[in-house]
């Protein structure tokens, strides 16, 4: 029986009545939510109907029951206040919908009420998710209704009429079940140490055993947090079958951690070296007496830092009158002079008469933080392919840190390096239509020829798996000889089966069994579907996929010479992709045809050169989405088309290695992209690495030796070594910065066999606080903003609402760009989205469209663009004014994250809080 249904075989023989059936059933809890009932009844036969025979009826009826009775009652008991650091005994008490102790599981978890408030939190309610619904889930089937036709008394011999279908019996059944669970030492002595060891969530125990009684019950450790913590506990027990968990129930209860005498520090949270803040002492007196108050500030240095971190400005020891049940401010003000993890200590006792009436002491980590957006990077990429060394010369800013950054150098045999990802992606790739089918086949086609010399670590039989995709590919051809989209498809999708008819091709050629009668088909049919040389274009995008069939004709040397005449004359239509694949038709046909320079020169130009990388400039007339454009399979494309025209042209390496950076968790987004981009690649290997390695690479830094590393056969891991700052600065006079050669020479040399890929960076960080802005190949502006207007250098008031409007261009379309906005130390970021960081930004401003995702830190916000068109982008960040001092505001920075020499800085400054 299907779960929810009831059965007559329950119960007893029914009681008739006048054509009744009565029926008695006892309901426990598996009839929740509801059972569904039905009846069949066999009716006599009735003498004015023709032909006589039975009937069997049948009726339904269902019973609801609720659910409120699996729903548990859970107290908890917790003491209403507490000391900070005290040990405070936690229960929790557990009762069924009658009252009676349940011995079940509890998770108790204790959070700062503070930050429930910020969301509204509550536990999730799980008993619904515990109650399945849904129909009855069943059919019926009865051997009386399939054998009653034969025997039924008629006028006309069943077995000699046709219109019957008499004695034929048939059935059908099935079941279904559902279900869905979701859980959604100073001058003030006598002080007791003071609190430092605060936690937002002190207690977190997952499965606490109630006992028989229904109590569960532990001991907890409270934080120095003076707040109040809820305290909850969810409790859940098995139904009556003892095995299926399914009754629910939470409570809670709140526990405050205070003292009758309290002091509390305000302050900034970190601090830039050269910054002045701050610090008050917020005394608050609980006690029913007013007395005296002696508060003290204490700062503890970084034992490992040379020289003060912090140091006080005023002075250190205030006294200070403090009514009953009262609160005063009692203000600090600290510079931070060197980098270090410091912290400060608070004290304060009150005296009232003779004696103390209460007395605490607080300390916080207030550390001094150097600002990483002044580091600045350069990079450059390239190989050597002979034994002479080259001579690059690198040119640092006189004035720079001596204990930041270095130069680096890194060496690797191949770029092939990470490719076993994209290659289980579309092995394991779950569907199955003729585009994703010939994807999957593809690339294990193109990475067989290098199977035995890279370590590709190809899970599956490459003989078997070829075999299965064919098969599966000709499942979905149809009588015209093209593919269908999915089996049993009658219509030609007419780009997937170009697509599908080349993947076929180049599996016949690396010798795998491919029919050669259902090739041929295939061939014939894509010369059908191409249009007469003469005929205008009729819709968007066709001609892409004229392109398409062009160049898989020409690989089965079937070259359609008007064809691709009459594609030239309009190639200004096609996007670069299509010009790509006519480009290798005419290529393979001819290579000396001067339309193959005219082509190979067109798509050189419409590529998008950086220092590292380079990719191609597309466009989309809309019939992208159609024939599965994306960008990657576009540079995928044009670098396999260069590799054939153009071997050693300069920029293969750099279109390699864009394309190798689009990769987002070692594979490309979809199955055209990892299928394209790993035949251009192991294009690239065949062309590029065909010599196996077998080479020393060395550098040198200025005269010293750096690196040296052996290279032999294949190995996609690569090697580095850095010169250290100090190692490489001229010697500097006392009380001078540091300076770096000028320029300083990098030689690199590789012997031997093979190339050698190369990465040479150079990392430091200026000395000058404030440096002015630097524009390469990102642009960043940045201003402040009060109520009234653009900052200018005017002190802001605490508590003020400041919004700073950012401005980030771009000449060239960049991928994964971070923007960090460091913050004065003493404003916060408001979080819009939280509490009421809505209410809180009044000032205008918006979020930019481009971005992608926002983070608030303590000292900045960071904005991330996945994809940076070319223009000019703004964005606002919304702050507070939350501590009084005088702040630096070092330059917002915008990086490329993938790669670090595409980045940009505003102008630095300083801000003032009064």
């Amino acid at each position: 029986m299907a779960r929810g249904c009831a059965s007559s075989s329950r119960s007893a023989s029914p009681a008739k009545t006048g054509g009744t059936a009565n029926f008695r059933f006892t309901a426990d809890d598996s009839w929740t939510p509801q059972v569904h009932v039905r009846a069949f009844v066999v009716a006599p036969m009735d003498p004015t109907r023709r032909p006589q025979r039975p009937e069997v009826l049948s009726a339904r009826a269902a019973v609801a029951q609720g659910s409120e009775h699996r729903r548990l009652e859970v107290r908890v008991e917790a003491p209403a206040k507490a000391g900070p650091g005290e040990k405070v005994k936690l229960a929790a008490f557990v009762r069924d919908a009658a009252g009676e102790p349940v011995a079940g599981r509890v998770a108790l978890w204790a959070v700062d009420e503070a930050v429930l408030a910020l969301t509204d939190y509550e536990v999730p309610d799980l008993l619904p998710s515990f109650v399945p619904g849904g129909d009855a889930g069943t059919t019926s089937y009865d051997d009386y209704r399939a054998v009653l036709w034969p025997y039924t008394p008629i006028l006309d011999d069943p077995w000699l009429s046709g219109s019957w279908g008499y004695g034929r019996g048939y059935g059908a059944g099935y079941g279904r079940g559902g279900g869905r669970a979701s859980v959604h030492g100073g001058s003030v002595g006598g002080l007791p140490p003071a609190r430092e060891r605060f936690e937002t969530t002190p207690v977190f125990l997952a499965d606490l055993a109630a006992d028989a009684a229904g109590v569960a019950r532990t001991r907890a450790l409270l934080p120095e947090n003076l707040t109040t913590f809820r305290i909850f506990a969810l409790a859940s027990a098995r139904l009556e079958d003892k095995t299926s968990p399914g009754r629910f129930g939470v409570g809670d209860a709140r526990t405050t951690v205070t003292t009758p005498f309290i002091v509390r520090a305000a302050g900034p949270r970190q601090l830039r070296p050269g910054d002045a803040a701050e610090v008050a002492a917020i005394v608050q007196n609980f006690t029913d007496v007013a007395g005296k108050a002696a508060v003290e500030l204490v700062l503890h240095d970084d034992t490992g830092t040379k020289g003060q971190d912090l140091v006080a400005m005023s002075e250190k020891t205030v006294e200070v009158e403090v009514p009953a049940g009262g609160q005063v401010r009692v203000p600090f003000t600290v510079r931070a002079d060197a980098v270090g993890e410091a912290k400060l200590e608070l004290r304060a006792v009150l005296k009232a008469g003779a004696g103390q009436a209460g007395r605490d002491a607080v300390k916080l980590a207030l550390p001094v933080e150097p600002e990483r957006t002044l580091t600045e990077k350069v990079a450059m990429y390239g190989s050597l392919a002979d034994d002479r060394a080259i001579a690059i010369p690198i040119k640092m800013p006189g004035a720079v840190r001596p204990d930041v950054g270095g130069v680096s150098v890194s060496a690797s045999s191949s770029l092939l390096g990470g490719l076993e990802d994209a290659a289980d992606a579309l092995l394991t790739y779950p569907h199955g239509c003729v585009e994703q089918t010939a994807s999957r086949l593809l690339p294990v086609v193109s990475l067989l020829a290098l199977h035995g010399t890279y370590p590709l670590g190809l899970r599956e039989d490459p003989q078997v798996f070829v075999k299965a995709g064919v098969e599966r590919i000709l499942a979905m051809q149809t009588s015209s000889g093209g593919f269908g989209y999915w089996p049993g498809d009658d219509d030609v999708h007419p780009y997937a089966s170009g697509y599908a008819t080349w993947v076929l091709g180049l599996a016949k050629r690396a010798g795998y069994p491919v029919p050669p009668a259902a090739l041929e088909k295939a061939l014939a049919d894509l010369e059908t579907r191409l249009p007469p040389a003469d005929a205008p274009q009729r819709w968007a995008g066709e001609l892409e996929r004229h392109a398409l069939a062009l160049h898989v004709l020409a690989e089965a040397d079937r070259f359609k010479r008007e064809h691709a005449d009459a594609l030239f004359a309009r190639r200004a239509d096609l996007p670069a992709y299509g010009r790509a694949f006519l480009l290798m038709a005419m290529h393979r046909a001819d290579p000396q045809r001067p339309e193959v320079t005219t082509l190979t020169q067109e798509l050189l130009a419409d590529l998008e050169e950086l220092p590292a990388t380079a990719h191609v400039l597309e466009r989309d007339d809309g019939s992208g989405g159609r024939y599965f454009h994306s960008d990657g399979r576009s540079d995928a494309i044009i670098l396999s088309a260069l590799l054939r025209v153009r071997p050693e042209h300069a920029v293969i390496e750099k279109l390699a290695r864009g394309l190798l950076e689009r990769r987002i968790g070692g594979t490309w987004r979809n199955t055209q992209e990892n299928a394209y981009a790993l035949v251009a690649i192991t294009d690239y290997a065949r062309v590029r690495e065909a010599d196996p390695p077998d080479f020393v690479g060395r550098a040198w830094v200025g005269r010293k030796p750096v690196f040296e590393a052996s290279f032999l056969g294949r190995d996609l891991k690569g090697q580095e070594a850095t010169a250290k700052m100090p190692d490489i600065l001229k010697p500097a006079r006392a009380g001078e910065p540091a300076a770096a050669s000028a320029p300083l020479t990098v030689v690199l040399q590789r012997q031997g066999q093979g190339r050698m890929y190369y990465r040479l960076g150079a990392e430091w960080a200026l000395a000058e606080a404030n440096p002015p802005a630097r524009e390469h190949g990102l642009e960043i502006r940045r201003e402040l903003r009060l109520g009234d207007g653009a900052l200018n250098g005017r002190p802001i008031a605490i508590g003020d609402a400041v919004a700073i409007d950012l401005t980030l261009s771009a000449r060239t379309r960049i991928r994964y760009v971070a923007l960090e906005v460091p913050l004065p130390a003493g404003l916060e970021a408001v979080q819009r989205d939280l509490g009421k960081g809505q209410a809180a930004a009044r000032l205008s401003g918006s979020r930019g469209w481009w971005t992608s995702y926002e983070e608030l830190r303590r000292d900045r916000v960071v904005v991330f663009a996945d994809d940076l068109p070319p223009g000019t982008h703004h964005h606002t960040v919304f702050l507070r004014a939350t501590s009084r001092g005088d702040f630096s505001l070092p330059p917002a920075h915008a990086e490329a994250m993938y790669m670090p020499e595409v980045w940009g800085r505003s102008e630095g400054a300083r801000v003032t809080v009064r």
